[in-house]
C-alpha cells in the first residue's frame, strides 16, 4: 500500500522512548496484523466501490481510478458494447482482453496492471488445496495501556513474568525469555536483541503510553493476558482498545448486522450492474452516516471495520473520476433504454401510368 493509503488507515510512523532518553522507531506496517488489517479495509473498499471483487483486487494494484477508466472506455468505445445485460465484470474482462489497446493508450493501466489479477487468481488457485496448519496461527491481545498512564516495558516483563506463565506465546522454541518473546510478538517495534539472554537491553526499555504525538500505541500480548491480569488484580490496560486475535476473531455473526449494513450489501449488488449514479452516491452518504452512529454505539472491531469499509468507498467515489464515469452511465443509459426509431422508406415514385377514362365533366 501507499504511505498515504496507510497514514489514511492509521497505520503509523513514531519513535518510543526508552527509560534513559533514547528512542526507538515504531513502523506499524511491519506487523503482519496491523498491515493485513489495513489490506483487507482495502481491498474490501475498493471492491464495492468498483462493484465487484474481480475489478476490485485490480483497484488494489492499479488505484480504483484506473478502473473507472477501463469502465468508461467500455461505455464509449464502441456503443454495442454495452447492453441491458452488461455488469462491471464483462467492462473490466473487456479491458484486459479485446478492449486493451485502448485502455493502454488512453490510461496508465499497463501490461504490470494486466498481469496483476491473472497471476494473484492463478496463485489463489495453484494452493487452495493445501491444507492451513491453524496449530501454528498466533493467539493475541492488541492492547493499549490506560490514558493518563505509562508503563515502562520492564515493569511488563516482570509481570508477564509473575502472571503469564502458562499464557500460549507460540514462538519459535529459541525464544527462550519473556522479552525475546515480546520481540518476536511486537515486529513493529525496532526493539534490540537480547545479547546475554538475560536482562532487558537498557536501549529496549522503553515506556509504552497510550499515544506517541498523536498516533496509539499498539502493542501485543499472548492471548489471555488481560484475563490473566485481571484475575491477579492488576489492568494496565485500556479494556476499550484490547482487541483479541484467535480462530474467531473474524467469523461475522448475522446478528451483528444493523439495517445499514443490509442495505449496503443491497447497493454493492446494484454497483456491480454500472449503479455508478449520483441517486446511488447519495444513497452511500446516508449508508456511511449510520455505520458512524453504529459505531459510536457499539463500538467493536466489527462496527469499526464495517464503518472504515464504508468510509474508505465514500472516498473513492468522492472523485471527478466518479464524476465521469457517472455521466457516461448516465448516457449509456438513455441509449438502451430508448427505443430505436426506424426511420420510414422514402416513397417509391408512381411514375407514368396510361389514362383509362377522361372524368367526365359536371355540367350542372
Amino acid at each position: 500500500m501507499m504511505p498515504s493509503v496507510l497514514r489514511d488507515l492509521d497505520v503509523e510512523h513514531y519513535t518510543l522512548k526508552t527509560a534513559t532518553g533514547r528512542r526507538v522507531q515504531v513502523r506499524e506496517e511491519w506487523h503482519p496484523l496491523i498491515a493485513l488489517e489495513a489490506a483487507f479495509i482495502v481491498a474490501r473498499a475498493y471492491s464495492n466501490a468498483t462493484g465487484h471483487e474481480i475489478p476490485g483486487l485490480s483497484a488494489y494494484h492499479t488505484g480504483p481510478y484506473n478502473v473507472f477508466r477501463i469502465y468508461r472506455q467500455y461505455l464509449n468505445a464502441d456503443t454495442t458494447l454495452f447492453t441491458g445485460n452488461s455488469d462491471v465484470v464483462r467492462a473490466y474482462q473487456w479491458g484486459l482482453t479485446d478492449g486493451f489497446h485502448l485502455v493502454s493508450e488512453n490510461t496508465s493501466f499497463g501490461n504490470a496492471s494486466r498481469g496483476y489479477l491473472p497471476a494473484l487468481y492463478g496463485a489463489l488457485r495453484a494452493t487452495e488445496h493445501v491444507p492451513i496448519d491453524t496449530s501454528l496461527t498466533v493467539m493475541v491481545e492488541r492492547v493499549s495501556v490506560r490514558p493518563g498512564s505509562r508503563l515502562l516495558l520492564s515493569t511488563l516483563i516482570d509481570s508477564l513474568e509473575t502472571h503469564g506463565l502458562a499464557l500460549p506465546w507460540r514462538t519459535p522454541a529459541s525464544d527462550t525469555t519473556v522479552y525475546q518473546r515480546f520481540r518476536r510478538l511486537n515486529p513493529h517495534i525496532n526493539l534490540p536483541r537480547q545479547a546475554d539472554g538475560l536482562s532487558i537491553p537498557v536501549s529496549g526499555n522503553v515506556w509504552l503510553e497510550p499515544k506517541a504525538g498523536r498516533a496509539p500505541v499498539r502493542f501485543f500480548v499472548p492471548r489471555g493476558t488481560t484475563g490473566a491480569f485481571a484475575k491477579a488484580g492488576y489492568n494496565p490496560f485500556d479494556d476499550s482498545k484490547t482487541v483479541a486475535y484467535d480462530h474467531e476473531s473474524f467469523r461475522i455473526d448475522e446478528r451483528d448486522k444493523v439495517p445499514a449494513d443490509r442495505e449496503y450489501e443491497r447497493l454493492v449488488a446494484d454497483i456491480r450492474d454500472f449503479g455508478f449514479t449520483v441517486e446511488n452516491r447519495e444513497r452511500l452518504n446516508a449508508i456511511y452516516e449510520a455505520m458512524k452512529a453504529a459505531k459510536e454505539a457499539d463500538p467493536s472491531y466489527y462496527r469499526w471495520t464495517a464503518a472504515e469499509v464504508s468510509r474508505l468507498h465514500r472516498w473513492v467515489w468522492r472523485s471527478r473520476n466518479f464524476d465521469a464515469l457517472a455521466e457516461d452511465v448516465a448516457r449509456a443509459q438513455v441509449r438502451i433504454t430508448i427505443p430505436r426509431i426506424t426511420p420510414a422508406p422514402p416513397p417509391r415514385p408512381l411514375g407514368p401510368r396510361p389514362l383509362r377514362a377522361l372524368p367526365t365533366p359536371d355540367l350542372d
